[in-house]
């Protein structure tokens, strides 16, 4: 958690060794580090091989010129933040620079670097330390065959189709809290209003069968006045207005409530291969004819870079869900009807 506070408070900082530094010291729980970069070699045996070496780590000696290659690839590389994420993420697995917590401190500077590129304090809940989990055996053989081939494509590809699903799960997440907590606050409001109980009124009787004195004793006893029964407070009634629009699916119900949206969804993505699950999450939800919809209203509900809001947009332009055009000085996007 501390570590994870360092990025969050230092992420305008410049990522070189002197912020490696402090993160790992964060990351072991300590003000002042004793030792930083590992002297001792690898014992795995296949560092020992003579012929087609696999390296499971880098030798000690070359650990610190490789870190100032890192470095100096993340200042100067003009790549996406997201893939230079991606390779600062293997670069420091391949390298293992510390004796402990490589894989973690891997996760961290990745997390650094979107920070500082892109997302800033934001990036920090994103669950990237779920890629530790991913099996061993199936990652050790993507790195082997970056390494025979020279190639990080194979890397990147493979994470990136983990790092896409990490992003589905955390945006069903969001959208599940909120629903839950639309829930609990209109049932919790429900609640709360209530009807008081009204006041029980105390009514004097009167004894036909009196006696003349208790009668005279009677008219000389002030008689209680009879308290009025409170009304209940009655509950404001609101009427709703409901419009009835035409949408560009007509394969669907007009009125499309949030369990029509998933099933619209659900079947954009079994009629579309190319369409990605945050796009078709989106058009299910904003398709109604002739509005026109803006990559701001994509940024606010994926909760995404602009960028990335941008580029999904125009995807979806690409693939004839919307007709883009250019409204004074911004770009629309109009729903296209679909059968």
């Amino acid at each position: 958690m501390r570590a994870l506070n360092y990025i969050k408070r230092s992420h305008y900082n410049k990522i070189d060794d002197n912020f490696l530094a402090a993160l790992y010291a964060k990351l072991l729980g300590t003000e002042e580090l004793t030792t930083y970069y590992r002297i001792f070699e690898d014992k795995n045996p296949e560092n020992r091989v003579l012929i087609d070496r696999i390296y499971t780590s880098a030798p000690a000696g070359l650990i610190e010129p490789m870190m100032s290659n890192l470095f100096t690839f993340i200042t100067s590389s003009s790549l996406s933040p997201t893939l230079k994420a991606m390779i600062v993420y293997f670069y420091i697995n391949y390298v293992k620079p510390f004796d402990r917590y490589s894989e973690e401190v891997s996760i961290l500077m990745a997390k650094a670097v979107l920070a500082h590129e892109a997302f800033g304090e934001l990036v920090i809940d994103f669950p990237f330390e779920k890629l530790l989990l991913l099996p061993k055996e199936e990652t050790a053989r993507v790195y082997v065959e970056v390494q025979k081939t020279s190639d990080i494509t194979y890397f990147v590809d493979y994470i990136y189709k983990h790092l896409n699903q990490l992003c589905d799960d955390l945006l069903d997440d969001f959208a599940t809290n909120k629903v839950e907590a639309l829930r609990h606050d209109f049932y919790q409001s429900d609640d709360d209003e209530g009807t008081d109980s009204p006041a029980t009124s105390k009514v004097e009787t009167v004894d036909l069968f009196a006696t003349e004195n208790t009668e005279v004793a009677a008219q000389n006893k002030d008689v209680a006045p009879i308290k009025e029964k409170p009304e209940a407070p009655k509950k404001k009634t609101i009427k709703v207005k409901y419009v009835q629009e035409e949408l560009a699916v007509s394969y669907i119900p007009v009125a499309l409530d949030e369990k029509q949206a998933i099933l619209l969804e659900q079947d954009l993505l079994e009629r579309d291969p190319l369409l990605k699950k945050g796009e078709a999450k989106f058009y299910a939800r904003h398709c109604t004819k002739n509005r026109k919809y803006t990559i701001a209203q994509y940024k606010k509900y994926s909760r995404c870079a602009y960028e990335t809001a941008r580029t999904s947009m125009d995807h979806l332009a690409e693939l004839l869900y919307y007709r883009k055009e250019k409204v004074k000085n911004k770009y629309v996007y109009i729903p296209i009807e679909r059968d």
